[in-house]
């Protein structure tokens, strides 16, 4: 899979740091330079992001 800030701008969803505020997600460069993570879905998984999750799912 595409890394998310790809998949953020291919399919226009609004800014990634303000869904990830308003979801109360952890900052994922923070993430994902911790876990060496590039499969957004991994991320969004272990932090339990599931509204998140389900919104890029249904775009893709």
């Amino acid at each position: 899979m595409k890394n998310s800030y790809e998949v953020i701008k291919k399919y226009e969803v609004i800014s990634f740091y303000e869904l990830v505020k308003g979801y109360e997600v952890i900052n994922f460069c923070e993430v994902a330079e911790a876990y060496e993570v590039i499969n957004f879905y991994k991320v969004v998984k272990q932090y339990k992001s599931k509204i998140f999750y389900l919104l890029i799912e249904e775009n893709l």
